[in-house]
């Protein structure tokens, strides 16, 4: 399987809609890949659980396979997957244990 992800070197191809999306008034970049010579984008709600996990990122992938014809093998599919792990954790800004994560501090107060 030839997997390969748009990135900034790539050259635009006039379809925009589909690589920003607005959620909250905040404007989030979208994966964009290729699949031998078929582009596919994600919607926001594939990233997410692309974000998470690796058996997600494989499940959309064996789904855009699936769309195409049958002449396409899917080995390799666990290492596309994971290139598609690694570019949705870039574009949504994903950190290994971010700070919501880290247990709340007592509030002090002092009097004097």
């Amino acid at each position: 399987m030839k997997f390969r992800v748009e990135d900034a070197d790539a050259k635009p191809e006039g379809r925009f809609k589909d690589t920003h999306t607005s959620y909250q008034g905040r404007k989030i970049k979208l994966p964009v890949f290729y699949i031998g010579r078929e582009r596919f984008a994600l919607s926001l709600s594939n990233a997410q659980q692309a974000v998470v996990s690796v058996d997600a990122a494989k499940a959309v992938l064996s789904r855009c396979v699936d769309m195409l014809d049958d002449t396409v093998d899917r080995s390799g599919i666990e290492d596309a997957a994971l290139l598609l792990q690694q570019q949705c954790r870039k574009l949504m800004g994903w950190k290994e244990k971010p700070k919501r994560d880290k247990p709340p501090r007592r509030a002090r107060s002092y009097y004097l």
